[in-house]
């Protein structure tokens, strides 16, 4: 089966699931360009042939493949490049690196996950720190698919005890990379786990999304990094913030906007740390055991928890 758009036009996709019973369903993913705003693009699947596999989104460049001709050298990178980046993959480290075409210049610099371990603190406010950080581990690095539609990369690797997935999806006719990160959470855990982004220009600004407008960061409101009560330390709430749905570094003139799912950053050291799960020993909850005895019930309980980051350039003003 090919997929058409309205005026008959083939457009490649992907085959996520086919769905067999009483009837048969397929579920794709494919590129969706002009939809109305309030409205809709109407595509219809019909008998031909999916030219998914006659293009290619990225050219990949494997570190592996020069250990033939020089297999005494130290480790490089992994790169995959589009029409738009080029993201490199360290093959030791796994941190990734992003290079803008458009801008001719890189943008983030060493993206990875990051655990800070914590002494136990508390589900609202209490998060003092041990003071030891924990770098993540890469165990591999796979291309998962390179047709027309996307290219995705697969990142395996354990932080603190943990392991984690990280998929970058880049697409093939626009600029944004899709960023999905997969935790598989161990209880108990005295540790936050945080998604790093350093910017590569060190002057850049920080802006975030607010209700109803955007902040330049360290920018708050009245009062509140100064000497009024407030039950989070001092120095926390001069880097803490909660943004809505997207953070975006650069200039005035360009810069890298980042989608969010969730809404806790820190921007310290020239530094963007996005909060994905921290563990909590105290929360409102507690046990009672068959002897009268008091217990703390500790979060988040295991599981398997996602994050997704969208990262797209922005050529021109915020406004």
């Amino acid at each position: 089966l090919k997929l058409v758009d309205e005026a008959g036009k083939t457009v490649p996709y992907v085959l996520l699931k086919p769905y067999q019973g009483v009837s048969s369903a397929l579920e794709i993913a494919f590129p969706a360009n002009d939809i109305p705003a309030a409205g809709y693009q109407t595509y219809y699947l019909v008998p031909g042939k999916n030219p998914c596999d006659e293009k290619k989104t990225c050219e990949i460049s494997l570190d592996t493949e020069i250990d033939a001709s020089k297999p005494q050298r130290n480790q490089g990178s992994n790169l995959y490049e589009n029409d738009f980046f080029r993201l490199q993959i360290d093959a030791v480290t796994g941190e990734a690196s992003l290079f803008d075409k458009h801008l001719k210049a890189q943008t983030i610099q060493k993206a990875s996950i990051l655990g800070v371990e914590e002494r136990r603190g508390n589900y609202i406010w209490n998060m003092a720190p041990s003071g030891r950080t924990f770098p993540s581990i890469l165990k591999s690095i796979e291309t998962l698919d390179n047709n027309a539609v996307w290219c995705r990369i697969l990142v395996r690797g354990e932080v603190y005890g943990m392991p984690f997935l990280q998929t970058y999806t880049l697409y093939r006719g626009f600029p944004e990379i899709l960023l999905e990160n997969e935790i598989d959470w161990k209880e108990p855990r005295w540790v936050r786990l945080q998604q790093i982004f350093i910017p590569a220009e060190k002057s850049a600004t920080v802006c975030y999304a607010v209700p109803f407008g955007q902040v330049a960061f360290p920018q708050t409101m009245g009062e509140i990094t100064k000497g009024c009560f407030d039950e989070l330390d001092l120095d926390l709430r001069k880097s803490l913030r909660l943004c809505r749905q997207w953070v975006d570094v650069g200039t005035a003139e360009s810069g890298l906007t980042i989608g969010c799912d969730h809404r806790m950053w820190e921007f310290k050291d020239e530094l963007l740390a996005s909060y994905m799960i921290r563990g909590a020993g105290f929360c409102g909850a507690v046990t009672l055991d068959a002897g009268g005895k008091l217990g703390n019930v500790a979060r988040p309980p295991a599981d398997k928890y996602r994050f997704r980051y969208l990262l797209r350039p922005r050529y021109g003003s915020l406004r």
